[in-house]
């Protein structure tokens, strides 16, 4: 099972086959001081029209919450969420802490709710989308770009390797069991928007290749509407591993000889084959809008390749060895106006960040400032000079969620430990669904 872009994966039940939407608690009130109403009073901006032209259009937006604020779903500017938020997971797993420090914002007690899923926007507010105590029985796996909908991936005890998923409504606080054949393999809204969801089943070890799953298109109820063709002349067989492209007409399939470019209807555009040297790869995310970031083993541990989508050769981003520390692989990547920050795996399976050195393809290690570095941080995603992370605070419990400033190298608490008690279980950051490392 792939790496939780956030955290471990959580053990429970679910339910495998769709069914009748189930109630969450949808939290319309604020409880912090000072936070804002449930439902802010719109801001209006009017511009004089010219003479002899028709009176202009009103514009109309929806105040955001500062720093540390916290209001319920009621206060939710849903036309305002886009880049820079975050979605995550909260639950009152880990104690709560009493330390304070002056990059976290304002302390508030949400000890006495169920796991709630909180929307983060780029100041820090943050706002209460929905309570259930059954959304602590899974993880965050795909969230849509039109920023209303959520995949919850779950654990099945009784099929172990395999899981249930359930389709999360955001703006309306319900959730449903959805039947996808995934397994452990990908699934993801389609893009742009997210009207479609596509699940990669992977591969079972010891089948043949005719067990190789196909990766399958699904509408929101859980029906297929199309499944792409197991196997592409000159490709080899696919592997049930994809990334839709970012203006969603084609999807990038991976293969047993590398990857395979299909329209929309699973109509071969072209194949790419990857150096010896990469061996076997999967894509993380989108480098630029025509090259793909890979992920790659040829038994040594992973680095990272970039693969243009016109055919053009792949390039080794990291190389084997990092500057001054164990680099046992090397998971995603995300270039900042401040540098190439990478996620590293390193001694004893812990992951890291680390930096790409400029004009090189090896690593240094970076610390986190106010983070357990010798524990787990994980890169939730990027914006700006800005990184996401998850991991654990000295002395809370954790983990926390948190923006690291990298031109200023500091670091802002937004929930978990210190900010609100309890712990962050997983999170994704709009438009950056986690890669399945």
């Amino acid at each position: 099972m792939g790496r939780v872009a956030g955290l471990a994966l959580l053990v429970a039940a679910g339910c495998s086959a769709s069914g009748p939407p189930k109630s969450a608690t949808a939290i319309a009130g604020s409880t912090n001081p000072g936070a804002a109403n449930s439902t802010p009073a719109a801001a209006t901006t009017a511009t004089t029209p010219a003479t002899n032209a028709p009176p202009a259009a009103t514009t109309t937006t929806v105040p955001l919450l500062g720093a540390g604020q916290e209001a319920g779903s009621g206060a939710i500017p849903w036309s305002e969420v886009g880049p820079g938020w975050i979605l995550a997971l909260w639950s009152t797993r880990g104690p709560g802490a009493t330390v304070t420090t002056t990059t976290t914002p304002a302390a508030s007690s949400d000890a006495g709710l169920a796991p709630t899923l909180f929307l983060v926007d780029p100041a820090g507010g943050r706002y209460r989308v929905m309570s259930s105590a059954e959304l602590g029985s899974g993880y965050l796996a795909a969230w849509s770009g039109d920023g209303r909908q959520a995949l919850l991936q779950l654990s099945q005890l009784t099929a172990p390797g395999t899981n249930d998923y359930e389709l999360l409504d955001l703006s309306s606080g319900s959730i449903r069991p959805l039947a996808l054949p995934a397994g452990s393999g990908r699934v993801d809204f389609t893009r742009p928007s997210g009207q479609a969801i596509l699940d990669g089943a992977a591969v079972t070890p010891g089948t043949p290749p005719s067990s190789y799953g196909a990766v399958g298109r699904y509408d929101l109820a859980g029906t297929l509407q199309l499944n792409y063709p197991l196997s592409y002349p000159g490709a080899g067989t696919t592997t049930g591993d994809f990334l839709d492209s970012p203006d969603g007409t084609s999807l990038l399939l991976t293969t047993t000889v590398g990857f395979e470019l299909v329209g929309n209807d699973g109509t071969p555009i072209r194949s790419i084959p990857v150096p010896a040297a990469a061996g076997s790869c999967h894509p993380t995310r989108w480098w630029t809008d025509t090259v793909a970031l890979a992920s790659c083993t040829n038994d040594a541990p992973a680095r990272l390749w970039l693969v243009p989508t016109d055919g053009s050769v792949p390039t080794a981003l990291t190389t084997s060895g990092g500057t001054y520390y164990a680099d046992n692989g090397d998971l995603d990547a995300w270039l900042l106006t401040t540098g190439t920050y990478v996620q590293d795996v390193l001694g004893c399976g812990v992951e890291g960040v680390a930096k790409l050195a400029l004009g090189a393809t090896t690593t240094t290690q970076l610390t986190v400032p106010g983070l357990d570095n010798a524990n787990s941080i994980y890169v939730v995603g990027a914006d700006g000079d800005r990184l996401a992370v998850t991991g654990s605070y000295p002395c809370a419990g954790g983990p926390v969620l948190a923006w690291w400033d990298t031109r200023a190298d500091s670091t802002t608490l937004l929930l978990g430990g210190p900010v609100n008690a309890g712990s962050v279980d997983s999170a994704l950051l709009f438009g950056q669904n986690r890669s399945n490392a």
